[in-house]
C-alpha cells in the first residue's frame, strides 16, 4: 500500500485588490475549496471504504473495497499566524494535522516545502503539495503517476492540468432569473463578479443556435501553454531542445505527453527519491519569485530546476487533471477571448516509445 503525505498550505485574509482566492472578501469559497479538498482525499485514497453484501442466510455484511487504489494518507495543514480559516472548516480536525508555522505571508508555500522535507525520515512514497482551493477527482491519480515514473524514471515528473466548471450563462439565469445577456450577475461562489460570457462565432458556428447569444461553457482548463522564462534557461532541467513529446499507449489506447510549456498546476507529487534530490540542493526552500510570483515559484520553480516537466497532450488533458475551484480564472480568459481556432489533430501511434529515464 503506497504511504502519500500531502500538505497544504492555506492562507486567509481579506484584500481590496483579492486578486488570489485565499485574499478575496467573501470567506465561504475557501471554506467550501478547503473542505472539498480534504474530503476527496481520504474519499479517493484512504483504506475506509466498504460495500455491503447480503449473504444466504447471513443477513449482511461488510466487505472493505477499492484495495488497489487504496493508500496510507497523512495531510498537513500548514498556516501563518491567524491569516486562516481552520475554525469554521465543517470537515472533522481527524481527518488532518494543523502545523502552525512564524514565517512571513508570502513565504508560507516555501516553508511548506521545508515541511515536506523535515518528513523524509518517514520514507513515503509520495511528497506532495497541493494548493489550498485544488481537488483530486480521479481514484487512479497516482497509479497513473506510478506508471509514468515506471517508464521515464526519476528525472521526470508528470503534472496534471487545472481545470474550473464554467456555466456563467446558467448562473447568471439562477441569480437573476432571467437569460439576459451582457447583464452582471454573481458567481455560484460569491467571489467575484462577472459578466455573461462573450460570444464568439468562431467557436460554435453561425447556425448555433447560441452563437448570437450567451455560450454555455461547461469544462475550461485554466493554463495557457507558454515557454516559460525559466524554460528557456538552459541551466535548468527543464528546458526544450529534448525529448520535447512521448508518445506511447495505457490501456490499448494511444496517449501524448508533451514538454509543459507552461509547468504551473498549484501543486507538485515528487517520489521519495525525487524529494531526496530536491532537499538536497542549496536552494530548497529558499523564497523565490522567479516564477511569476512567491505563490506559483512554490509550487513551480524547483519543478524546472531539477526535472523534466511534462503534461498530457490538450487531447488526452483528462489523463490526469485536478480541478480549482470556482471560476475566476476560467471566466477571465473567455470574457478576454479574442480568437479562438479549432484544429483537430488524430495521432495514431503503433507502440509505446517512451524513453528510459
Amino acid at each position: 500500500m503506497m504511504r502519500i503525505l500531502v500538505v497544504i498550505p492555506h492562507f486567509f485574509r481579506p484584500d481590496a485588490d483579492g486578486k488570489y482566492g485565499s485574499a478575496r472578501r467573501d470567506p465561504r469559497p475557501r471554506i467550501a475549496a478547503l473542505s472539498q479538498a480534504i474530503q476527496a482525499l481520504h474519499s479517493l485514497f484512504n483504506a475506509h471504504q466498504v460495500a455491503f453484501q447480503d449473504q444466504p442466510q447471513q443477513g449482511l455484511h461488510i466487505q472493505q473495497v477499492n484495495q488497489w487504489t487504496s493508500c496510507e494518507l497523512d495531510i498537513l495543514l500548514c498556516t501563518t499566524g491567524d491569516r486562516h480559516l481552520l475554525a469554521k472548516l465543517p470537515v472533522s480536525s481527524h481527518l488532518f494535522q494543523h502545523i502552525a508555522l512564524d514565517c512571513p505571508d508570502r513565504e508560507l508555500g516555501f516553508y511548506c516545502q521545508r515541511v515536506l522535507g523535515d518528513q523524509l525520515s518517514e520514507n513515503y512514497d509520495y511528497y506532495c503539495y497541493l494548493e489550498d482551493d485544488l481537488t483530486i477527482r480521479d481514484p487512479l491519480f497516482f497509479l497513473k503517476q506510478q506508471w509514468f515514473q515506471s517508464l521515464l524514471g526519476e528525472a521526470a515528473i508528470l503534472q496534471p492540468h487545472r481545470f474550473e466548471w464554467s456555466n456563467p450563462w446558467l448562473n447568471n439565469s439562477l441569480a437573476t432569473g432571467s437569460l439576459a445577456t451582457g447583464e452582471v450577475g454573481e458567481c455560484s461562489d460569491s467571489s467575484n463578479s462577472y459578466l455573461v460570457s462573450p460570444t464568439h462565432p468562431d467557436l460554435l458556428g453561425s447556425n448555433h443556435p447560441k452563437s448570437h447569444d450567451s455560450v454555455n461553457y461547461h469544462k475550461v482548463y485554466v493554463d495557457p501553454d507558454f515557454e516559460s522564462k525559466t524554460g528557456q534557461n538552459p541551466g535548468f532541467a527543464h528546458h526544450f531542445t529534448e525529448r520535447r513529446v512521448l508518445v506511447g499507449q495505457f490501456l490499448g489506447q494511444p496517449i501524448q505527453f508533451n514538454r509543459a510549456g507552461n509547468p504551473h498546476a498549484g501543486c507538485f507529487f515528487l517520489t521519495r527519491s525525487q524529494m531526496a534530490l530536491w532537499a538536497s540542493a542549496v536552494d530548497f526552500g529558499q523564497p523565490s519569485s522567479q516564477f511569476i510570483g512567491p505563490l506559483e515559484s512554490a509550487a513551480s520553480l524547483h519543478l524546472m530546476r531539477y526535472f523534466r516537466v511534462y503534461k498530457p497532450a490538450l487531447s488526452w488533458a483528462n489523463f490526469l487533471e485536478i480541478e480549482h475551484w470556482g471560476q475566476y480564472n476560467s471566466q477571465d480568459l473567455l470574457n478576454n477571448l479574442h480568437l479562438v481556432q479549432f484544429q483537430p489533430k488524430v495521432v495514431s501511434y503503433a507502440a509505446n516509445n517512451f524513453p528510459n529515464g
